[in-house]
């Protein structure tokens, strides 16, 4: 059968390079993340002013038509 024992030394040893301290590694996680949700924004932004500036510009010419 399984050895539960050894597995669990084994994965000990497996981790014990990874570094202690990752605090940088997480700075630049946020980082990608904050980006990727600012791009999204921006281009959420852009799309939503020319929906709203042709919804607008639609008003604007049905009064300028209906005040002739």
């Amino acid at each position: 059968m399984f050895d539960t024992k050894h597995l669990a030394e084994t994965d000990r040893n497996v981790f014990a390079g990874f570094p202690k301290n990752r605090s940088g590694a997480t700075a630049i996680e946020y980082a990608l993340i904050a980006g990727i949700i600012s791009i999204g924004i921006v281009a959420g932004a852009g799309t939503l002013g020319n929906a709203v500036g042709g919804a607008f510009n639609g008003v604007a010419t049905k009064v300028t038509n209906a005040t002739k």
